[in-house]
């Protein structure tokens, strides 16, 4: 997903998700996808198949299931930060999702988790619930990399940054080392709590703050420069695993 699309749909849904536990978010997340497109197959759109980034699904006046799974996968993984598969059975493909404990319904185990049935295109239908028709059909299973390459990851970072209150001062505000750690810089005023971890300026003050987040996203650690009254970063980067700041 292009990064102007992310940001614009992520400030919708955040709003709508926040106060939900994980499992009422993924359930936020299917009632949305199933909801909000109108269905149509490739056939009768485009006269041939066609598999649509989600930036297309969001462009095209219609979408069909492996459509709607690519865009429910997405949200999951970037909002929930669950596992998910693809679910392709005969003319139909739908997602599972691996939640940490086990909840009713239908699942898939693969890979040594269980996924729970997940289905986009199902109007309506609540997380475990397989369509009707392919009730007892072995499904392929479609394995999705449930990684987000460095960008992604950084614009994550960077979102609960900003709704925490620190800014951007340049391009140049994210690095990684070789172990997978994130380092992201900017600045702030006032209290910056990320995770659970603050950092406090003087009043009036602007610091620069650099976090460091894990490969998994998680913050490690969280600290501030204040070298005088208003400091400013230009710049981060790693060499031989040593932190360099401008």
């Amino acid at each position: 997903m292009s990064s102007v699309t992310r940001n614009s749909l992520m400030a919708k849904l955040n709003p709508q998700l926040e106060g939900k536990t994980n499992i009422e978010k993924v359930e936020y997340l299917l009632y949305f996808v199933q909801n909000a497109f109108q269905y149509k197959t490739d056939q009768e759109q485009f006269g041939h198949e066609k598999f649509c980034f989600p930036d297309e699904m969001l462009y095209y006046p219609f979408s069909d299931c492996e459509d709607r799974s690519i865009l429910f996968s997405y949200l999951v993984r970037w909002l929930v930060n669950y596992d998910v598969i693809g679910v392709n059975y005969p003319l139909h493909i739908a997602t599972a999702v691996a939640f940490p404990d086990k909840i009713p319904g239908d699942y898939l185990e693969f890979d040594g988790k269980n996924y729970t049935i997940c289905d986009p295109t199902y109007i309506n239908a609540s997380i475990g619930m397989t369509m009707p028709e392919y009730k007892g059909i072995s499904p392929t299973i479609i394995p999705i990399t449930n990684f987000f390459s460095g960008t992604e990851e950084a614009d994550n970072i960077w979102a609960g940054l900003i709704t925490s209150g620190a800014s951007k001062t340049c391009m140049q505000n994210y690095c990684f080392d070789d172990f997978g750690n994130c380092f992201v810089t900017g600045i702030f005023s006032g209290s910056l709590t990320i995770e659970g971890k603050s950092i406090t300026s003087k009043d009036g003050e602007t610091d620069v703050f650099v976090a460091c987040f894990d490969h998994k996203g998680t913050l490690s650690w969280i600290n501030k420069i204040d070298n005088g009254i208003h400091d400013f970063i230009n710049g981060i980067t790693t060499k031989n695993n040593k932190l360099y700041l401008c």
